[in-house]
């Protein structure tokens, strides 16, 4: 296989989803690629698995055919380094190493939802692992709510009640209504319910899984039982932390003001610490990126990345896929980007 040395710069992906959005992909995005549908809410960048239960949909196609989990998983040291046979021996293939990044539009309030935690993933729903994520707030109206976690303890009894009766003013009632602004970065581990307020654009970078238990389906699914991925309500309602969530906590899995900063030359993330093992978010409007993958996105202005035998221009709204290959990477001009790659315990065996 030819080795690849350079970013390759990736189109939208837009599965169809249960919720709509409001046009801000299409914003941020502009028309460089064609038009882009202004209801939908979800673009998956660099995907390397496809929607529960599909086969492709969602899966991320390279520029010269293929899909990219085909790529990765065909030459893992080429795009992860020269360790990651290593680092991904607890996975069935190494794409799954690849963290998904999505911009999300809500153009509605998404319904209270939860994601498994790997071991609930592995050994309840024969998935390979479960779903920690994070937000890094793009746009967001002066009053605008995230929810996370309960407030207090949540008996088992009482959710099943809830979830039966889709009391949801009662489930939103019981949660921490935090307020978020452009710049934030909120990290949601595995297990915590939790919903995203309408007017809201984010880049959301995940474990790669498309694993959600929604604890609200209406007005948002017309069958129920596509709620649960697949499960039982009893079984899919075990996966839920019912413990409190107090606002220590809360404290920490928001950061406040990270678009405002630059992660310097190393490869410190700017993500809250809980995130470390699962991804790791790295910002630069001058410098360089060490070698090593990641999934970036352009945030704003007009620049230059290079490496040694490479060069690209990129603008806002732009998104790559830049493989361990592609060597160190100086990022030069009026430019701002975001690169989301694997966490630092797995970066760090792999001698990134």
């Amino acid at each position: 296989m030819e080795v690849l040395v350079h970013p390759l710069l990736l189109g939208p992906n837009l599965p169809p989803t249960f919720y709509r959005g409001a046009g801000r992909i299409a914003d941020f995005r502009s028309d460089r690629f064609g038009v882009v549908p202004r209801d939908r809410p979800e673009d998956w960048i660099a995907s390397t698995v496809s929607r529960f239960g599909e086969r492709s949909t969602g899966l991320t196609e390279l520029p010269e055919g293929g899909y990219l989990r085909e790529a990765v998983d065909a030459a893992p040291e080429q795009w992860l380094g020269p360790d990651a046979a290593e680092w991904s021996s607890q996975l069935p293939r190494p794409s799954l190493l690849v963290p998904l990044v999505k911009f999300l539009d809500a153009g509605q309030r998404l319904p209270v939802h939860v994601h498994p935690d790997d071991t609930f993933a592995r050994s309840r729903l024969g998935a390979a692992q479960g779903k920690t994520e994070a937000w890094v707030i793009m746009e967001a109206p002066a009053d605008a709510l995230v929810y996370l976690g309960w407030r207090q303890e949540m008996p088992v009894d009482r959710l099943a009640d809830l979830v039966e009766r889709q009391d949801v003013t009662a489930m939103l009632a019981a949660m921490n209504a935090v307020t978020v602004r452009a710049g934030d970065v909120v990290l949601v581990p595995a297990g915590t319910p939790h919903a995203i307020g309408q007017g809201i654009f984010l880049t959301e970078v995940q474990q790669a899984a498309d694993l959600s238990i929604l604890l609200e389906w209406q007005p948002f699914l017309a069958d129920p039982e596509q709620a649960f991925g697949g499960a039982t309500p009893d079984v899919a309602l075990d996966c839920v932390d019912v413990a409190p969530l107090g606002a220590d906590v809360v404290d920490e899995l928001v950061v406040r003001g990270v678009l405002e900063r630059s992660s310097g030359a190393g490869r410190s993330s700017l993500m809250p610490d809980a995130a470390d093992g699962f991804f790791a978010l790295l910002l630069r409007d001058g410098g360089t990126l060490a070698a090593g993958y990641s999934t970036m996105v352009v945030l704003g202005g007009r620049g230059t990345l290079a490496g040694e035998d490479w060069t690209r221009d990129v603008e806002r709204g732009m998104t790559l896929a830049v493989p361990y290959a592609a060597g160190p990477v100086r990022v030069s001009g009026e430019v701002s980007v975001a690169a989301f790659t694997p966490g630092a315990r797995r970066t760090a065996v792999a001698g990134a």
